[in-house]
């Protein structure tokens, strides 16, 4: 479920269908090409389904840098209802660049604005138990008769760029989920 919520961001920051004739510097390598082998992050979420809590952690290690793609490893622990659950780590590749998504601004993808997005700022918020100036987007999304909004907060300095996000879905299944960046590991 974790991995979906953060695909989830990654995919409302990136979009939808691709066309494959624009290609755009890709912000996620960007990012975390300029840290070392073996940093990591790792985000606590909540989220609650239909009233039912579940709590996740991920943790996101830098693998592999080089000129062409980043390889991050995703490890997740869940808690539901007392069960801990702990898939298979999975390692994914970054490229460098990335086709631009059809209707997608180049200029919103490299600043992290999700699709969607109705305001945005910047804020200063605690993070790791730091005081962090970041950039935050609230975003509104329609897709098969569900209606998402959320708010995101990015930092470019941090590894993986969002160091806290929330978002509210309705539906059949009423859904909530917020993340919050705990730990930054640097070799």
């Amino acid at each position: 479920m974790r991995v979906a919520a953060l695909a989830s961001v990654v995919l409302l920051a990136f979009g939808g269908p691709v066309a494959a004739d624009e290609k755009v510097e890709n912000p996620e390598f960007t990012n975390w090409s300029q840290f070392k082998k073996g940093t990591s992050i790792t985000l606590q979420s909540i989220a609650t389904v239909n009233g039912k809590p579940a709590e996740q952690t991920l943790t996101e290690t830098l693998v592999e840098v080089a000129d062409d793609k980043v390889a991050i490893v995703t490890e997740v622990i869940v808690v539901v209802r007392g069960n801990t659950i702990k898939p298979n780590a999975l390692r994914r590749e970054v490229p460098k660049t990335i086709a631009l998504a059809k209707g997608a601004k180049k200029e919103d993808v490299l600043a992290g604005r999700p699709a969607g997005t109705t305001d945005e700022g910047t804020e200063t918020i605690d993070v790791c138990g730091t005081k962090m100036k970041t950039r935050w987007f609230k975003f509104k999304t329609e897709s098969a008769n569900l209606t998402t909004e959320g708010k995101v907060w990015i930092a470019d300095g941090v590894p993986g760029r969002v160091v806290k996000s929330e978002r509210n879905a309705g539906g059949s299944a009423p859904t909530t989920w917020s993340m919050q960046l705990i730990e930054i590991k640097k070799p």
